[in-house]
């Protein structure tokens, strides 16, 4: 207070740690907020429904029905027996959102893609971060990880609780406390959730070791130990291991194939991604951070050039650092003024937004969707019961409609042999022929390798055609 009473902006100690500065500005600002609606508002015209989803729907629906988790795959014909099933959270909870059909999961897409951004605003404002570069900042997160935000998938539940973890470790850093217990029940849920845990659990383990393990040892190995547990805390318990190592080892990921693919020089997607990840990480490195950041950045660069998919959360991990700069700039705001004005134009932003993006997805329809009902029931009327063979995420949507397919998601709860099997039909492959042998309808997209093989096989006629898709049976 000044010797008139009048509030004083709290002084910025230049010389000081980010994380020790300015803390007033935790909040979204109004500049941000506008960045966020327009960003909300693209992701609404962009959206799809994705491969690595509709699996999690049909999985859901059979346990809420029967009351218990199944033994492999049910909705497949080729053997799963044995198999751990890690994600029965997601899957449940995907049932649920479907019941709003399949826009419920564009939805959710949304609110995770609107919930990671925000919590990464915060984070970006509570180093000291202006509203202006927060704004900056989340514009070039979303073009460089369109990819990771545009498609609905089962990694919506790893952007928030990936944000969530960095807002818990960096709060931690600027002031160690208990509260970084939270971490374990987030693991644990998380886990239950989505595989990407590993990732957070590997970056958090590297702030334990290098940063904090020093300043409250007995503490930081306790939470450290209990974390790294807390993977395990899911319906297949200590199977949780295996479920993650035939993750990590299934014939996609050996090829790099689809979501394990290297980032492509011919892909626009990746293009933007690599240069998102160039100029913030370049940010990142210019504002100082402390020697763990930069090895977890390090490694999420490895991962990255290895895999695209890891793109997604090395933007999110440099993204509120890199909103600081090299000066860390603080802007100046009034709070005792005009906070009430603030609040308003915020709130009245965030409904406007979801007005407009609720009329943007209904105008768009089932241009969202990777394929409508017509194909299902076109499909489910030719096999009466036979098993089907069709492509990756079609075999998705077919096992919701209540076809039995052969293969499909998860992959890797199959054999490594139907998994090179499958794998070779798509490609086109000499030996592909072999994959169909045990199916009785197959279905596949106009002018692929897999159309020329089963165009080829005397044992299959051409029966319909639906949209671009073409479905065979078996003489």
């Amino acid at each position: 207070m000044t010797a008139h009473g009048k509030p004083t902006t709290p002084a910025v100690d230049e010389g000081a740690p980010a994380e020790t500065r300015l803390r007033y500005v935790a909040g979204i600002g109004p500049i941000s907020a506008l960045s966020l609606s327009a960003i909300i508002v693209f992701l609404a015209l962009s959206t799809q429904l994705g491969a690595d989803c509709e699996w999690l729907v049909a999985l859901g629906r059979h346990i809420v029905a029967q009351r218990g988790i199944p033994d492999g795959v049910p909705f497949a014909a080729a053997p799963t027996s044995g198999w751990h099933n890690v994600p029965v959270l997601a899957e449940l909870t995907f049932a649920g959102i479907a019941h709003f059909g399949p826009i419920g999961l564009v939805v959710a897409q949304l609110v995770a893609d609107g919930g990671a951004m925000i919590l990464v605003g915060i984070g970006a404002r509570r180093m000291g971060a202006s509203d202006r570069s927060t704004a900056l900042m989340l514009i070039l997160v979303t073009l460089g990880g369109l990819s990771g935000l545009v498609i609905a998938r089962v990694q919506l539940f790893s952007l928030v609780a990936f944000a969530v973890m960095l807002l818990l470790l960096r709060s931690d850093q600027a002031r160690p406390s208990r509260r970084l217990w939270w971490l374990v029940p987030l693991v644990v849920v998380w886990g239950n959730l989505h595989g990407a845990v590993l990732v957070g659990v590997v970056l958090a383990v590297c702030y334990l070791l290098i940063w904090r393990l020093r300043r409250r040892p007995s503490e930081t190995v306790a939470i450290g130990v209990a974390s790294v547990a807390g993977i395990c805390v899911t319906p297949a318990g200590l199977g949780t291991v295996n479920y993650y190592s035939a993750v990590m080892q299934n014939e996609g990921a050996a090829r790099g194939l689809g979501m394990w693919a290297p980032p492509s020089a011919h892909s626009v997607l990746d293009l933007l991604m690599l240069a998102g990840c160039a100029l913030l990480t370049y940010r990142f490195v210019r504002s100082g951070r402390p020697l763990w950041e930069l090895v977890a950045a390090a490694g999420l660069i490895v991962g990255t050039a290895t895999s695209a998919r890891y793109g997604i959360w090395l933007l999110l991990f440099v993204a509120a650092p890199a909103a600081v700069g090299a000066r860390r700039a603080v802007e100046r705001e009034k709070q005792a003024s005009g906070g009430r004005d603030t609040l308003v134009k915020l709130v009245s932003a965030g409904v406007l937004t979801i007005l407009v993006a609720g009329f943007v997805l209904q105008v768009r329809g089932q241009t969202m969707f990777f394929t409508t009902e017509k194909v299902s029931a076109a499909v489910n009327q030719v096999a009466v019961g036979r098993v089907v063979l069709a492509p990756d995420p079609l075999s998705e949507s077919l096992a919701v409609a209540g076809a039995r397919v052969w293969i499909s998601d998860p992959i890797d709860a199959f054999s490594r042999r139907d998994q090179v099997m499958y794998i070779n039909f798509l490609d086109g492959s000499p030996a592909a022929h072999r994959t169909l042998d045990g199916v009785g309808v197959v279905v596949v997209s106009d002018g692929t390798e897999a159309s020329a093989v089963v165009a080829g096989d005397k044992r299959f006629h051409l029966v319909r055609s639906v949209e671009q898709w073409r479905i065979y049976a078996r003489d």
